[in-house]
């Protein structure tokens, strides 16, 4: 949730998309893509207004446009994020899912069932990046959307993004009958675990609101207490969940200014919840994976 000059956020949206064009041959996607049309002429509008009439000015423009500055910020940030994971994934495997998660419309309200597929995957690409983080070697899929091995196990990654608190009761026992099967038929053996990654975006913040906070641990805390509530709203939901899998991520990106600054951020949370069915010990490899996406975000 540090504050990041504008100026930073353009010319880091800028490599990325260098790297899509050059790096993964998308200049054709890049170059129709939401980010390319929407969040770039936005962030550098906001750069513009800094330079022209300081930020006074860019406060204004910000006020014109909230939704889509909102949107511009958080995906920028995002994809940006996902550079190092890229940089280290071979390019026919990292290819077609960041072609997918270019797809899209500019702002996430306007998705149907069809077009929310790019958010979808983007979703899918920030968790494996979080998750490479943290130390561990992600495996895109199609059935699982990920794979880890972590703590002796390989951990099976169901990725969810719904719109509604109906929905996210849907998803999470849609991502559970997924992962049932996908752990009795994976080829890793009787230790391989199910984990369902869902994003909580949508239900926190529809993408018309801008998180204000004074300091970075007052808007983490606000974030962390937020998905905390949601947890606690769906634990009947996360407990039916098959024997075998043992957990949740719950993820959160938003918006956010600094009111003592009055400076602009993007701030993310991720929660991980551990089931333990039989013993204390069946959640471990869940624990390592909170405990190491602590040290890797620098919340010890």
């Amino acid at each position: 949730m540090k504050p990041r000059p504008f100026e930073a956020m353009l010319s880091d949206l800028d490599n990325a998309l260098s790297f899509c064009r050059g790096t993964l041959k998308l200049e054709d996607p890049v170059a129709r893509s939401r980010f390319t049309r929407h969040h770039r002429p936005l962030i550098e509008r906001l750069c513009i207004s800094i330079r022209t009439g300081g930020s006074a000015e860019a406060r204004a423009i910000f006020a014109s446009d909230p939704v889509g500055f909102s949107i511009a910020f958080t995906e920028a940030e995002e994809i940006v994020e996902l550079l190092p994971f890229l940089r280290s994934t071979e390019t026919k495997i990292v290819r077609p899912r960041v072609e997918r998660a270019l797809l899209g419309p500019p702002i996430p309200t306007d998705e149907d069932q069809n077009s929310s597929k790019g958010r979808n995957a983007l979703f899918e690409l920030v968790m494996a990046a979080k998750l490479k983080q943290a130390g561990y070697e992600p495996i895109l899929g199609k059935h699982p959307d990920l794979a880890i091995d972590a703590d002796g196990r390989r951990l099976l990654i169901e990725c969810k993004r719904p719109a509604s608190e109906g929905a996210v009761r849907k998803r999470i026992k849609e991502a559970g009958t997924q992962l049932a099967g996908q752990v009795r038929s994976w080829r890793s053996g009787a230790g391989t675990r199910g984990v369902v990654a869902v994003s909580l975006t949508k239900l926190i913040n529809p993408g018309d609101k801008v998180l204000t906070y004074t300091g970075v641990d007052d808007g983490r805390r606000f974030l962390g207490d937020a998905l905390e509530r949601l947890q606690k709203e769906f634990e009947s939901t996360v407990r039916a969940l098959p024997p075998k899998v043992i957990g949740v991520l719950w993820h959160v990106i938003t918006p956010a200014l600094d009111k003592t600054s009055g400076t602009f951020a993007v701030g993310q949370f991720t929660l991980v919840q551990g089931i333990n069915r039989t013993s204390q010990n069946d959640s471990a490899p869940l624990g390592r994976v909170h405990d190491r996406l602590r040290i890797a975000f620098g919340l010890t």
